[in-house]
């Protein structure tokens, strides 16, 4: 939590348009206390999309983290203006997890998992060109990292403006349980620590278990495919 992190999500739908997350992949990526650069459209990432068709997946949303600071926003704008490119892309239907960190009355920090999509109106915005991906500025003048900067004007409570709290573009998903079919056990990929090692795969085939047992996980089939 001392940076942001990005993930794709792979799993299914059901007829519903329930989205049942599987598998967690994690690209090439710089991240900071700000905001994370992904690295799109490698040889990693057409590996990562070919596993996940083998195994009957595809992209169903991503995945961001955001560091352990007192933000008092949920989203950023660039993070909402990057949501709203990838929701256009992939359909109405992708989601994204945000994982975050608070304090509690004991002054513990916990961990809270929350999963959203953009309203339609949002996506029809980001379709006309209109996310800028800057924020606004606040009454004081002070940058506003959680209003997003529009290059039209939109009608908020009967004001025509150019600056709209990203809460308002935000729609909540409930998240339910469910127990995947896949481990994830072995390092993950494109972090700084642990790297994957050929010795990570002596270890994970050395179990005692069934060899395909051993060998269900994303993250060790897509060290293999390297």
């Amino acid at each position: 939590f001392k940076q942001v992190r990005f993930g794709w999500l792979y799993g299914t739908r059901d007829e519903e348009n329930k989205t049942r997350v599987q598998v967690i992949y994690e690209p090439e990526q710089e991240g900071t206390e700000d905001d994370v650069e992904v690295l799109e459209d490698t040889l990693e990432d057409h590996n990562a999309d070919a596993l996940a068709n083998a195994l009957g997946l595809t992209r169903v949303g991503c995945i961001l983290s955001t560091p352990k600071d007192e933000r008092d926003f949920t989203l950023s704008a660039v993070e909402v203006a990057r949501m709203a490119r990838l929701q256009s892309k992939y359909g109405e239907h992708f989601v994204t997890a945000v994982v975050s960190t608070f304090e509690d009355e004991d002054d513990n920090w916990q961990v809270s998992f929350e999963a959203f999509q953009l309203s339609d109106l949002a996506i029809k915005i980001y379709d006309r060109g209109w996310f800028t991906g800057k924020c606004g500025v606040d009454e004081n003048g002070d940058e506003a990292r959680g209003v997003s900067k529009l290059s039209g004007e939109v009608m908020v409570e009967r004001k025509d403006v150019t600056e709209v709290d990203n809460d308002f573009f935000l729609v909540t998903v409930p998240i339910l349980d469910h127990e995947g079919e896949i481990a994830t056990r072995f390092p993950v990929e494109n972090r700084l620590h642990p790297i994957q090692t050929v010795e990570d795969l002596k270890d994970a085939l050395r179990k005692d278990k069934p060899y395909q047992e051993r060998l269900r996980d994303f993250h060790l089939l897509l060290f293999l495919a390297k």
